[in-house]
């Protein structure tokens, strides 16, 4: 019997560290360490983007992105194909803020507050997805555990919008254990039990001391639809003018 229960003590002692570790954060503190790793003061990105229709039809797409402040301000010129090459979009505010300019009719536009549910060029990211803002002003929830995902340990998180957060009717994220760096995200709609689309964030690089997702693939389940957008260069050391992102410099 002494030597059971001595057994079992020492089975609890090896593992109780490991249930602590896992029970030690709640859910605004690991939002939290996901805001300080994606924070960065100014970035310039060249990215491709491939939208996969439901019938398998692909289009190319090639940006140039300029953003500030972890995304609180961002300008996207578009430079491939030809025929959407110069059309501009400027988002301010995190996003809430959203300006257009198109070479063709040469027209600064002013976009209203719900084209944040409107996707981006036809893409199977909205607006809001490419938005700035911190994860833990966005979000707030719980969380439901830990789960491997493709060969990453990650917390399991089901959260609902604040005030200040997207649409969505709530969100569950795989955020990495390790380095705090989101691996997948499903989206929910009102009285959804599966997520409507789904995002997955693969090829995590260290940039210039800033870890990021090089491939994000945003899946839709509704209509079958994917939008792969891979960056193919970063650079987090080159200051960015403020003039940049002023909406009546946009035709210029």
């Amino acid at each position: 019997m002494k030597l059971r229960l001595i057994s079992k003590l020492l089975f609890c002692m090896f593992l109780l560290p490991g249930i602590l570790q896992a029970q030690g954060m709640t859910a605004e503190q690991i939002l939290k360490r996901v805001d300080q790793v994606e924070k960065y003061d100014h970035a310039i990105a060249f990215m491709e983007q491939t939208i996969t229709t439901s019938g398998g039809d692909k289009r190319l797409l090639k940006i140039k992105s300029w953003s500030v402040n972890t995304g609180d301000k961002q300008l996207a010129i578009y430079t491939y194909p030809k025929r959407i090459k110069g059309v501009k979009i400027l988002m301010l505010n995190d996003g809430d803020d959203i300006w257009s300019y198109s070479p063709r009719t040469r027209r600064i536009r002013h976009l209203a507050s719900h084209a944040k549910k409107q996707k981006v060029m036809g893409s199977d990211f909205t607006y809001e997805d490419m938005g700035g803002g911190k994860m833990s002003e966005k979000y707030t929830g719980k969380l439901l555990g830990e789960e491997d995902f493709e060969d990453v340990s990650c917390y399991v998180l089901d959260m609902v919008p604040t005030p200040k957060g997207p649409s969505y009717e709530r969100i569950i994220a795989w955020i990495g254990k390790h380095d705090f760096v989101a691996r997948k995200i499903d989206y929910f709609e009102k009285g959804d039990k599966k997520p409507f689309k789904t995002l997955f964030l693969r090829d995590v690089q260290n940039k210039s001391g800033h870890l990021v997702p090089m491939e994000m693939v945003m899946k839709n389940h509704e209509d079958g639809g994917t939008t792969k957008n891979l960056t193919l260069e970063i650079d987090f050391n080159t200051p960015i003018k403020a003039d940049r992102f002023k909406s009546n410099r946009l035709n210029r």
